[in-house]
């Protein structure tokens, strides 16, 4: 439960740190967005579970599981690792093999203790593929007997996960991320749950969601300065009701579905992968032409993130947005076996 300042990796120097933390704390904050994710995470991949074995819904072929999440996030992690690799090799970083290979294997933590010197914020990336992995087996926990009965077993999880987590303390769940974090997965399953077996997947359009919601977002900023442990608790639940106003909320339903917004969140992934380095740069640029506390800075502040979402939305078009065919693979293989020609071409 750190923030982003301490999460970091590539680039870093405790100079540009400083900087960063000056930097309108920034990167502190973004921490929220990481949670909201994970609870929105643990919604979306719970629901065809609970549609399958919750309310009778097609089943779940647990190797199409597997491998439509490998498809879909492999590919655009491992080359933007690479590139970072080699050029933070390039720089004089001192990132080596190891640290490459145990991060391109999603464990970098589990075997270093620490964070990748590639890109630090990749740790959530690890504690994602983690509840991947977790995911079809916790289904068959968790949607097991009448509706209390799951609801019971989504609480007990939730709490014993936070006790396990005070008895074990930060030093061995520096090495285990989703075991940190797992209570938002479980928020977000909660919440799945709600949806399908209770609300049937109907929207609520509900004013007071629109309320509850708005008023729990900036307590989300407020709770990240509360004492870890608390927070383990308050930022999960802050969080899982803001997500339940973006689903059943009248407004804040409305308005998170603007196009632009929609655009932006479409590309998200591509946003994560790309988006630390260019800040940490930014920041050491800051520091080196000694931009601070000029007028110029909030303008170069904001050009760097446009230039974020730039380079975010070249990436998303030219690999992301591929991947996210869940028939790229076998369309791939077919036109190789067909020696570069594609079905179309080989039936004419």
């Amino acid at each position: 439960m750190e923030g982003d300042v301490q999460r970091i990796g590539f680039l870093d120097e405790p100079r540009v740190v400083g900087t960063c933390r000056k930097w309108t704390g920034f990167l502190q904050y973004g921490q929220v967005g990481v949670y909201l994710f994970f609870i929105l995470s643990g919604f979306v991949l719970a629901m065809p579970f609970i549609r399958w074995r919750v309310m009778g819904g097609p089943p779940v072929a647990t190797a199409a599981y597997f491998l439509r999440r490998a498809t879909r996030i492999e590919p655009p992690f491992v080359l933007t690792t690479l590139i970072l690799f080699f050029l933070s090799i390039a720089i004089h970083q001192g990132s080596t093999g190891a640290h490459l290979v145990a991060t391109v294997a999603y464990s970098h933590q589990a075997v270093y203790g620490q964070l990748s010197p590639i890109n630090g914020v990749f740790w959530s990336l690890e504690a994602e593929v983690q509840w991947y992995l977790v995911v079809p087996l916790l289904a068959v926990f968790l949607c097991r007997g009448t509706p209390r009965e799951r609801l019971l077993s989504i609480a007990l999880a939730s709490v014993g996960t936070l006790v396990v987590q005070v008895w074990l303390g930060s030093d061995v769940l520096s090495r285990i991320a989703l075991l940190d974090n797992l209570q938002f997965f479980l928020m977000g399953w909660l919440l799945a749950e709600i949806h399908i077996a209770r609300l049937r997947e109907r929207p609520r359009d509900s004013a007071f969601l629109d309320v509850v919601g708005l008023s729990c977002l900036p307590l989300l900023f407020v709770a990240l300065h509360v004492h870890p442990p608390s927070g383990r608790v308050t930022i999960p639940i802050l969080g899982t009701v803001v997500i339940a106003a973006a689903l059943h909320g009248r407004v804040f339903k409305r308005w998170l579905s603007r196009k632009w917004i929609a655009i932006i969140g479409g590309m998200c992934y591509s946003i994560y992968l790309v988006h630390y380095p260019i800040f940490v740069m930014g920041g050491r640029s800051i520091h080196t032409h000694d931009l601070m506390h000029r007028y110029w800075l909030w303008p170069w502040y904001v050009a760097v993130l446009m230039f974020v979402l730039l380079l975010s939305a070249v990436f998303f078009i030219v690999v992301e947005r591929p991947c996210m065919d869940p028939t790229w693979v076998r369309r791939l293989a077919s036109r190789e076996r067909s020696g570069g020609a594609t079905p179309e071409d080989t039936s004419r």
